[in-house]
């Protein structure tokens, strides 16, 4: 896979696998027992009318720690104003010491700031939480249920855990189960207590039902008598976290009203409707899906992506020929070339529907010229998803059509400039791609021309010094040019750092902060896949990795290659770990799938202990 096309999802990792930390004490012990009698009066002293007894009372209350956060939360809301003004006073400070202790050091870097916020801004990280991989956004979302003195915040938070995906494998269920089991604490507040019968569902399933039940009945009776504490929003994800209960419980006639009901508000919200499809879909509910679809023809119509949501339905249904049906109608409602790009990015990386993707790739080289720019970008998707395929040729012959015009069409040269790409670039990764596809033949002649080809044209080309690295049977001239190259890419990469920390910290890159994140992370990522797939200083690639994970976390390729590094440090338990989070980040990317395989075979090939 090609690191420069990285996708940019949000996670956090650093040293060691996350599920393997489990063990820290995230509370930092009390400075004294917290008692509730002790606790009331020390609140009632807050409005004592000697200064001095205030400010001691205040004090003590500090002293007790964390021990007292849950204790004085009951007592956020106050009557008299000086006394609930002074208990949220303690319950900031209390958060801000506690809210984040001894968490993932990358996850801090995004979440740094956080209790400074406002309310819109904390809700908005807290739905970026739900983005990230398992532990670490699991980890973050239950301390803030259980430290953010905003309820609703809170109740925000523990949904995210409620509706994320957990793992397949029962060890990371079960580890993932004791994290959240730990950052609930003794907390009483209700998004703690809807955490906890998080977890009593997975343990068992069949009892969860009625409780939820009675949650979303309580939260619903909350909203009507204090709105400020609750939302529509909330009340949607209990009843979404209800119906999957009833649909895991197989109570199928329980969950059909729930069904029905979210798939009316699908009818009236277009943005909510393919997330819906996709919901439904997950939790093998196809019937519905294509039910949806026949009672509201005028909602599928020219919306592509829900067209091809129940063509998948409908093929899990042994439907093909109205699957066949759809497709062609999802093919003809795609409005222009720009939105079919969109909508094969989204069948390629999303769904993994290469064949469908494919077909939308290459209907946007047929209408649009090789001059527009939009061709040359399904080209270079084209010939990157071929590639992840291991269709080689084909990812090679579609960069040819691009280098082969290059010289005869000044206004392609000039899209190229516009997107960062120049002619010989691409030449090289063509030359990867035929190389790759002799490598597969077993034909090293042919395996070394392109290799040699691709390498008068750039000999910077990351994949191409990693093939040339690997290739049999070389000659001491083409490993010592190929070294030569190698070193010189690190430096180069290691002078781009140099260069972009030092325009950060001269404050040039502030106004384009996530520009620089994204650029800095690339380049340490660059530097880290070259040297940990060829030779070099692993224990740098691997700082390195772990470097663009800090400004790039969740990206599925840079958790590819922190995996890569791990296994060149030979850490190989490490490397799987972190190539099991690639691969949940990334189900459909064939190459990261491969090289955890690959790691996994070497595991079950090293000889047992003694």
């Amino acid at each position: 896979m090609n690191r420069v096309l990285a996708g940019i999802i949000i996670l956090g990792v650093l040293i060691g696998p996350p599920w393997q930390q489990a063990t820290r004490a995230h509370d930092p012990p009390a400075q004294a027992h917290a008692d509730r009698a002790q606790v009331a009066r020390w609140v009632a002293a807050l409005g004592a009318p000697a200064y001095r007894d205030r400010e001691d009372a205040e004090a003590a209350l500090r002293g007790l720690g964390l021990e007292a956060f849950e204790l004085l939360s009951e007592y956020a809301d106050h009557d008299e104003m000086e006394v609930r003004l002074r208990v949220r006073a303690v319950l900031h400070g209390l958060r801000g010491l506690h809210l984040f202790h001894d968490i993932d050091p990358l996850l801090l870097l995004r979440l740094k700031g956080y209790e400074n916020l406002g309310r819109t801004a904390r809700l908005t990280r807290v739905s970026q939480l739900g983005n990230w991989a398992p532990q670490q956004g699991i980890d973050a979302l239950t301390r803030i249920a259980r430290f953010d003195e905003d309820e609703l915040i809170s109740k925000q938070a523990a949904l995210e855990v409620l509706q994320s995906q957990m793992p397949t494998d029962p060890d990371r269920i079960r580890t993932l189960c004791d994290l959240v089991e730990r950052n609930e604490g003794a907390s009483t507040r209700p998004a703690v207590k809807w955490l906890h019968e998080y977890l009593e569902a997975w343990r068992d399933p069949a009892s969860a039902v009625d409780r939820w039940e009675k949650i979303l009945a309580q939260e619903s009776k909350q909203f009507a008598e204090n709105p400020e504490r609750s939302s529509d929003a909330i009340l949607r994800g209990l009843k979404l976290t209800l119906l999957d209960a009833q649909l895991r419980a197989h109570q199928i006639d329980a969950a059909k009203p729930w069904i029905d009901e979210f798939s009316q508000h699908a009818t009236r919200n277009r943005e909510f409707l393919s997330t819906w499809l996709v919901w439904l879909l997950h939790r093998q509910q196809g019937n519905a899906v294509v039910a949806l679809r026949e009672d509201h023809k005028e909602l599928f119509d020219n919306n592509p992506l829900a067209l091809y949501l129940v063509a998948e339905a409908q093929l899990r249904n042994q439907q093909k020929e109205a699957a066949e049906a759809t497709i062609l109608l999802a093919q003809k409602a795609v409005a222009n070339s720009d939105t079919r790009r969109i909508v094969a990015q989204w069948l390629d990386g999303s769904r993994g529907q290469f064949d469908w993707a494919e077909h939308e790739f290459r209907r946007i080289l047929e209408i649009e010229p090789i001059e527009a720019p939009i061709h040359w970008m399904a080209c270079k998707d084209l010939s990157e998803m071929l590639h992840d395929l291991q269709r080689d040729l084909e990812a090679g012959q579609v960069l040819q059509t691009v280098v082969d015009a290059c010289g005869e069409s000044e206004p392609l040269m000039q899209a190229l400039e516009q997107d960062g790409a120049g002619v010989d670039e691409i030449a090289a990764r063509m030359h990867v791609f035929y190389a790759e596809h002799f490598r597969q033949k077993g034909d090293e002649k042919g395996q070394l021309e392109h290799l040699e080809k691709g390498f008068a044209r750039d000999p910077s080309e990351v994949d191409l010094l990693i093939a040339r690295h690997r290739f049999p049977n070389a000659t001491p001239e083409f490993r010592q040019k190929t070294q030569a190259a190698i070193q010189a890419a690190c430096d180069r990469y290691e002078q781009e750092i140099r260069g972009q920390l030092q325009e950060w910290d001269s404050g040039g890159g502030l106004e384009l902060a996530d520009y620089f994140h994204l650029n800095l992370a690339q380049t340490y990522n660059m530097y880290a896949w070259l040297v940990a797939n060829t030779d070099g200083d692993f224990a740098k690639a691997l700082e390195y990795s772990r470097h663009s994970l800090e400004h790039a976390p969740g990206t599925d390729a840079y958790l590819d290659t922190l995996g890569r590094c791990y296994f060149a440090a030979g850490t190989l338990d490490q490397a799987i770990a972190y190539q099991q989070l690639a691969c949940e980040r990334a189900p459909h990317e064939q190459q990261i799938q491969r090289q955890l395989a690959y790691f996994l075979q070497q595991r079950a090939a090293r000889p047992n202990p003694p």
